[in-house]
């Protein structure tokens, strides 16, 4: 079974370079949205196994959309933005990369979030919840 994406993006170019990535990947991408409230209302229609956000959204940013989604589900955040400092102030345990962004730098950052939703299904390893 492939894993599901949501992407939280709200520049056109960025989002279709990502969504082929990640498909690429052989992930499946369930949504493509552009706002905070946008990804809430996608998340809770999906129940994605993997949100992708940048920070800085035309309505809300990334970090209070994927809070708002983990506080209605188990999910899995990969941040990709050029605000990666904001990011990890806010949210300390984030796994962020920088833009631009290769395949390789999107292929470490969902190793790193998949790694973490394995040790958050297996009590015995102790990992952060990101």
């Amino acid at each position: 079974m492939k894993r599901s994406v949501l992407i939280i993006e709200d520049d056109l170019i960025v989002a279709l370079a990502l969504e082929d990535m990640l498909i690429e990947m052989g992930l499946e991408i369930c949504d493509t949205v552009i706002s905070e409230d946008d990804a809430v209302e996608a998340a809770i229609r999906h129940h994605p196994d993997i949100v992708v956000s940048d920070f800085h959204l035309k309505n809300g940013n990334g970090v209070s959309a994927s809070l708002r989604i983990q506080s209605v589900m188990d999910v899995s955040v990969l941040f990709i933005s050029g605000s990666r400092k904001e990011v990890e102030q806010r949210v300390p345990t984030a796994i962020c990369i920088d833009k631009p962004f290769t395949l390789t730098s999107v292929e470490r950052g969902l190793t790193a979030v998949l790694s973490a939703c394995q040790a958050r299904a297996d009590p015995s390893v102790s990992g952060p919840h990101v």
